[in-house]
């Protein structure tokens, strides 16, 4: 009688598991902030009626620029990119005199992930931030792109960060003189953490008149420990 319960139960937690696995993977798929990228205008597909990103702070600094139309970066009908689009994030800035081969430009976004922070407070949420990276071929320009994880405080309670693409090592394109490299990373999301600011920065690395830092598509996307395939 003892052995027949045993069985039973054990039948009952059998047929249970896959049941709490299906839940589990519907109310995460109902979050919002999971298995989506989170960057908003990441890869510079967004309308716009300027040539300035939407979408991107401070506002007038981070460009969406077309390929092919800007003469000697892409050649019309050339995208750096997979599945590029249309148009590309470009940073230009001149040199400063006072900081000539040491200035840098910086456009941000911030997400707000509070919706999470239980998940994320339990170790459960991993973040994969990706990017094609570059600039123009022989140029002085360092391209990354930054995750800072924050608290509700804006504390930073920790960050990822792709590894930086120098242009002076890239590698020269078959047209054009621009060219993007892929990079990927993948991250626990700290415990604490309730919001992310995005950050694409270009760094001057030696003197020169003018420094370009490109990329597309930027995307941070968050996924559920335990219920990714």
């Amino acid at each position: 009688m003892r052995m027949r319960f045993l069985i039973d139960l054990l039948l009952m937690t059998m047929l249970a598991v896959p049941s709490l696995y299906a839940q589990t993977r519907a109310a995460a798929s109902a979050n919002p902030l999971l298995e989506k990228n989170l960057i908003r205008n990441g890869d510079a597909e967004q309308e716009t009626n300027t040539v300035w990103a939407p979408g991107w702070q401070p506002a007038q600094l981070l460009q969406e620029a077309g390929y092919g139309r800007i003469a000697g970066e892409w050649e019309e009908g050339v995208q750096g990119a997979p599945h590029g689009g249309c148009c590309y994030l470009r940073l230009e800035w001149q040199a400063d005199a006072a900081n000539a081969g040491n200035s840098s430009r910086s456009a941000f976004q911030e997400i707000d992930l509070t919706a999470l922070a239980k998940d994320i407070d339990h170790g459960m949420v991993w973040a994969k931030l990706s990017a094609y990276l570059g600039g123009l071929i022989e140029g002085n320009t360092q391209t990354s792109l930054i995750a800072s994880w924050q608290d509700a405080d804006g504390k930073e309670t920790g960050s990822t960060a792709l590894s930086p693409v120098f242009t002076s090592s890239i590698r020269k394109p078959f047209i054009g003189i621009a060219s993007l490299v892929p990079r990927e990373q993948m991250a626990l999301v700290p415990a604490g953490t309730r919001k992310a600011v995005v950050t694409f920065a270009g760094k001057a690395t030696a003197k020169g008149f003018s420094y370009i830092a490109l990329g597309d598509n930027l995307s941070l996307v968050l996924t559920e420990e335990g219920i990714r395939d």
